[in-house]
């Protein structure tokens, strides 16, 4: 259950900016993925992002992987963030427009 719920201060498109897009080969079946991220990377960006990593109590390999769910929520709140910066610059185009077309 969740409690204290307010809206995220997190600036999304600061990190979103952050992560690289890349593209590689999977050592283990050596497909070609054309887009993705290195977890390694995204947990210098925000150690939430990933899950995993380490070793089990038994020595197995614990691989890191990518949270998602977690990647998800900061791209809608990059969406978010993105639709407004475009809502005010759409209504500044429309205020210097009608400028212009006062002169």
């Amino acid at each position: 259950m969740k409690k204290d719920i307010k809206d995220s201060s997190v600036n999304a498109l600061s990190k979103i900016m952050q992560m690289q897009i890349r593209e590689f080969n999977w050592k283990q079946t050596g497909v070609h993925q054309e887009l993705g991220c290195v977890a390694d990377e995204l947990e210098l960006i925000d150690p939430l992002l990933t899950v995993g990593g380490g070793y089990d109590d038994d020595g197995t390999m614990n691989i890191k992987s990518i949270d998602t769910l977690l990647l998800s929520e900061y791209a809608i709140k990059g969406i978010q963030e993105l639709y407004r910066q475009n809502k005010q610059q759409q209504k500044r185009i429309e205020y210097l427009e009608l400028q212009l077309n006062n002169k």
